[in-house]
């Protein structure tokens, strides 16, 4: 086993060929930004494929994986021009799957990045880059990746990018490049992928918000898709909550007033309307806050009704009960009123006879 060992360091580190295998080729990568300016390198085995301070934006080279040697090898300035970019994500949207692709940076390449390139990234799983924001930061870049045929998504990558800062290390990746693959070390990614590495499942963006089923988050947390949750909580202050509806001094809307905002707006006062809601989403917590200042409010409109049909009900019974006393002083002049008519028919009577 010890013997095993020290014959895989020696081919790793001298070079040696075993059973005609491609030899193991050491890989050194760097890719620099205007604030710490220095040249970008490219060395593959014992050659220096390039070791040179020009070139704004970021280089590709492709490398055939079957014998190590270079393709192709351009420069596209994507912070200087639209084209640029363009041109780029179309290269990278050639590459095959018997390739490997190296980018570098100089000076900048962070400013005039365009969608179909953020995606050419992302399709090839430099979540880093993709997720890197226009600007003129010119950070320092670095990446070795594999090509996928026809448009496929893939995820074996290594990324290196810091801030532009004078402070930062170059965006530096060491390793080998061996039996048509790669071994090499660089910053800890920035996405999950899928576990076939086919597509991104969640994703940090240069803001530090999370993204799940989106490369694009504009939130601490951005969902594309349903989330299943036991609970969920949301922390408000006690200041907004709308314990305020009970203050004498809270303005509440009469029915006429209420009835003619209703007729106007199609929606109670307070609460977005549809389009609102299909152009901002919702803010759940706000929402719920909304929503009890209104079950709040239609408390008081039912304890305000229950006063007035309280009041009427107590009208209703007194006046009823005067009724009543009315009829009982009516009808007993009503019999009085009897008594002196058959009295008086009595008396018409005996003068008759």
């Amino acid at each position: 086993m010890k013997i095993l060992s020290i014959l895989f360091i020696l081919i790793l580190f001298t070079g040696l060929s075993v059973s005609g295998q491609t030899e193991p080729a050491k890989l050194y990568i760097r890719g620099t930004g205007l604030n710490r300016n220095a040249a970008r390198i490219l060395k593959i085995g014992g050659s220096t494929v390039y070791n040179t301070a020009s070139g704004r934006g970021l280089r590709l080279t492709v490398i055939n994986k079957s014998d190590q040697s270079v393709i192709s090898d351009l420069t596209y300035d994507c912070y200087g021009n639209t084209a640029s970019s363009e041109s780029l994500a179309t290269m990278l949207n050639s590459m095959t799957n018997e390739q490997i692709g190296i980018l570098t940076s100089f000076d900048a390449w962070e400013y005039s990045v365009t969608s179909n390139l953020d995606a050419a990234f992302y399709r090839l799983g430099l979540t880093r880059a993709g997720a890197t924001v226009n600007g003129g930061s010119r950070r320092p870049y670095a990446a070795i990746f594999e090509g996928a045929s026809n448009g496929e998504p893939t995820g074996k990558v290594v990324e290196v990018s810091f801030n532009s800062t004078l402070n930062m290390p170059y965006a530096e990746i060491s390793g080998f490049l061996i039996e048509g693959s790669f071994v090499a070390t660089g910053n800890q990614s920035n996405a999950l992928l899928k576990p076939q590495g086919d597509g991104i499942g969640v994703m940090v963006n240069y803001d530090g918000n999370v993204g799940i089923g989106t490369t694009s988050p504009a939130e601490k947390l951005s969902v594309d898709g349903t989330i299943l949750a036991k609970e969920v909580r949301v922390s408000v202050n006690a200041s907004d909550w709308p314990d305020y509806v009970f203050e004498k001094t809270y303005n509440l809307l009469d029915f006429s007033e209420l009835e003619a905002y209703i007729k106007e707006n199609k929606h109670l006062p307070g609460i977005p309307g549809g389009a609102e809601i299909e152009k901002q989403g919702i803010d759940l917590g706000n929402m719920n806050k909304v929503l009890l200042r209104k079950v709040e409010e239609l408390t008081l409109y039912a304890i305000e009704k229950d006063k007035q049909i309280r009041e009427l009900a107590a009208e209703g019974k007194r006046q009823h009960e005067e009724s009543e006393q009315t009829e009982g002083v009516l009808r007993k002049r009503l019999e009085v009123l009897e008594d002196k008519l058959a009295k008086i028919e009595t008396l018409l009577i005996g003068k008759k006879d």
